[in-house]
């Protein structure tokens, strides 16, 4: 059987690794906003928490296709590795501080570092992921 990668010559990643890392990013990083604003209340923190659990969520999703958009219109490998995620993690971060702004997050650094920390390498493996299909594509 061929894999429509082949066919199409796309480099994608799978909808398991899609998924699993969505759902992962809207309980870890929805927990952690909720643990770290709660002090505040827990209107707050449960305000916090499902802002930032279902932005990682939604924004993981947004993620994996931004770098593989720009990934794919990149020829020169270090460009591939570098510029998907400093553009999506930076247009993460802008995203978050206005979401949480507008919720009223306190704690809107804390809230964010971590998700955002971890962002960076997430998308740097999304690109890493990318290049031996791309290579398998290209003969």
């Amino acid at each position: 059987m061929t894999d429509s990668r082949q066919v199409t010559g796309e480099a994608k990643t799978s909808r398991l690794y899609n998924w699993g890392a969505a759902l992962l990013a809207f309980v870890v990083w929805g927990g952690w906003a909720f643990y770290v604003n709660q002090p505040a209340g827990l209107a707050v923190g449960l305000t916090s928490g499902l802002a930032q659990g279902t932005v990682s969520m939604l924004m993981t999703f947004v993620m994996i296709k931004a770098v593989t958009f720009i990934f794919r219109r990149l020829r020169r490998r270090l460009l591939q590795l570098t510029l998907p995620t400093i553009l999506t993690v930076g247009a993460a971060a802008g995203i978050l501080i206005v979401v949480h702004s507008q919720v009223g997050t306190p704690n809107i650094f804390w809230t964010i570092f971590p998700s955002l920390s971890m962002a960076v390498p997430f998308c740097a493996y999304t690109s890493y992921k990318l290049i031996p299909q791309e290579q398998h594509t290209s003969h």
